[in-house]
Order: C-alpha cells, then sequence, then structure tokens
C-alpha cells in the first residue's frame, strides 16, 4: 500500500512538468571601429552601433536586423533637403531610391523577401539619411541585404531575443526556471516540490492512502525531485 501514494505523486508530477529548452544568451559587444575580418574572410559586423546592429556598414548604406524586422538607412547626398526630391520604391524583393532627376543612389535586389505592404520610411534632411523600416517576410538572420552585398558572418552576430518576443508559454517556462533558481539559493522547494506537496495533501486521507487517519505530515515521504 506504501507504493501506491508515490505513484500517484510521480504520475501528477511528470504530467505537469514541461521541458525547458535552454536560451541563447547575448554575445559580448566589441568596440565600434573599423569591420573585423573573420578567420573565413568575410567582413565582420558591428554590435556596438545602432545602424548597423547584426548588419553591416557600406559607402551608400547600412542596415540593422533582428531576427524578423530591418532597418536600412540609406545614405543621401547633402544637397537634398526634403522629401520632396526623392522617389522610394519599396517591393517584396526589391528597393529602389533615387532623386526626382533620375539620379539613382540604390537599386538593389534583396536577398530575402520582406513584407513590402508594411513598410515606414523617414527622410532626416539634417542627417542627411533615408530610413526604412520592415518586416522580414519570414523570420530568419540575414547575411546580406542586397544579393551583390558582400556577406557578413551571422555566427558573429547577437542571436539573442528579447523575452517578450517569445510564445507566453515560453516565458512561462523561463520564469519558472528563475523562480526554481531562486528557491534553491534559498533553501526553499521549488514550483515542483510545491506541486508534490499539494498533490501529497490532496491525497493524503484518500481510500488507498498508508497515511489515511493520520494528520498530514509530509516529513514521511521525501519530497525532493532530481534537477
Amino acid at each position: 500500500m506504501m507504493d501506491n501514494l508515490p505513484s500517484i505523486i510521480e504520475a501528477e508530477t511528470q504530467r505537469s512538468r514541461g521541458d525547458i529548452k535552454p536560451i541563447n544568451k547575448p554575445v559580448k559587444e566589441i568596440p565600434l571601429g573599423a569591420p573585423q575580418a573573420s578567420s573565413e574572410g568575410e567582413e565582420g559586423v558591428y554590435l556596438a552601433d545602432a545602424d548597423c546592429y547584426n548588419g553591416a556598414n557600406r559607402e551608400k548604406f547600412s542596415w540593422s536586423q533582428k531576427i524578423n524586422e530591418l532597418d536600412i538607412i540609406v545614405k543621401i547626398p547633402k544637397d537634398v533637403k526634403t522629401a520632396k526630391s526623392l522617389k522610394v520604391s519599396i517591393e517584396k524583393t526589391h528597393i529602389n531610391v533615387s532623386l526626382v532627376d533620375k539620379t539613382t543612389i540604390i537599386d538593389e535586389d534583396l536577398v530575402w523577401p520582406i513584407k513590402h505592404t508594411d513598410v515606414t520610411w523617414s527622410f532626416d534632411p539634417e542627417e542627411h539619411k533615408l530610413n526604412i523600416s520592415c518586416d522580414k517576410a519570414e523570420e530568419r538572420w540575414w547575411e546580406s541585404l542586397f544579393t551583390t552585398e558582400e556577406k557578413i558572418n551571422t555566427r558573429k552576430i547577437d542571436c539573442s531575443r528579447p523575452i517578450t518576443d517569445l510564445s507566453e508559454e515560453a516565458q512561462a517556462k523561463i520564469a519558472q526556471m528563475k523562480f526554481d533558481q531562486e528557491q534553491k539559493q534559498k533553501g526553499l522547494p521549488t514550483s515542483d516540490q510545491m506541486k508534490m506537496h499539494d498533490i501529497l495533501k490532496e491525497n493524503w486521507n484518500k481510500e488507498g492512502s498508508p497515511f489515511q487517519g493520520q494528520a498530514f505530515d509530509p516529513s514521511l515521504i521525501n519530497m525532493s525531485t532530481n534537477g
């Protein structure tokens, strides 16, 4: 009869416990400076400059990225004073930026498609920059912005993601991991141990329990769990 209650506890614990996958830690930032060449000869990426974070700084433009977003800065000639002097065409796989006098600044194919119907752009006349923000058609890390561009080394970029970008389930599991770690440091029960305590209390006096009729005393059972 002593085997009955531990079996109930173990079954309930296994059903309530979820697998928690490790998350990538942020890459250490490197000082802003000239591009660093990788061992494979590819141009390194800036991690300290927001204009080309996880991307690259080129002669006519710079770009930065998140797993699902792109920010592009096109460098505009200093004699351009207003957005009315610009012609901007952004398609699913192509970007064209030119002047009204038909001078081309950028006319390139993107390496991957974007959600071109939800693109925003603005012109900063003081900085002489055209800022373009868009979402990628699918989540992936880009090795370059345009097909004619030299590739960056995506193994050197910051692949971490804000916790708010994760699903509610993933956020809950991460919160549980943090809670359990803090509980262990304080010498207090983890979430699994707390669940086992509640299950034990619920089944203490049930039919078939070896403790039926006795006062609830969890110290009679080893409440430790693995992990």
